[in-house]
């Protein structure tokens, strides 16, 4: 007798359609690895208060009573300006602080997620996404390399 792949044992469903909540966990624990970013004045990044700095300088560097344009050129095509950009257009809606702490949580916290989403794609247990999240804290993330820490899910996604 042929066994049918397509459904699951009860015969309910596709494989795969019965939801365990491995997802919901790994989604958790990765928004509790943002808590190193949220519970100092900053990130314990070398570089974020001059990253911060650069992104002020993109938002108001029109701005007359700050005399940016005065002062500064702007140097678009440097590293870290991808950083500048979105946290200066994420201060439209919240303070500059704030604007750059969420742009750090949601790299850590779609690590994690991009990490899961790697170990379903390789047909590993959805909790595999967790080792990902092992590489957040390194040494590009203390020495403040922001656009790394930006690039890992997007890296973990692009090999889904």
């Amino acid at each position: 007798m042929a066994v049918d792949r397509t459904e699951d044992s009860t015969g309910t469903g596709p494989i795969g359609s019965s939801f365990d909540g491995t997802f919901l966990i790994v989604c958790a624990v990765s928004i509790l690895f943002t808590l190193p970013i949220w519970i100092a004045i900053h990130p314990p990044m070398a570089d974020y208060p001059q990253h911060l700095s650069m992104a002020s300088i993109l938002r108001w560097y029109h701005d007359p009573a700050r005399h940016l344009a005065e002062t500064y050129t702007l140097a678009l095509t440097r590293p870290n300006t991808a950083f500048a950009f979105l946290v200066a257009g994420l201060t439209y809606l919240v303070p500059l602080g704030i604007a750059g702490k969420l742009l750090m949580s949601c790299a850590v916290a779609t690590t994690g997620m991009a990490g899961f989403a790697l170990a379903h794609r390789a047909g590993r247990p959805g909790w595999f996404g967790l080792f990902a999240l092992l590489s957040v804290y390194n040494f590009a993330f203390f020495f403040g390399f922001v656009n790394n820490v930006i690039a890992t899910p997007l890296f973990l996604y692009g090999v889904v």
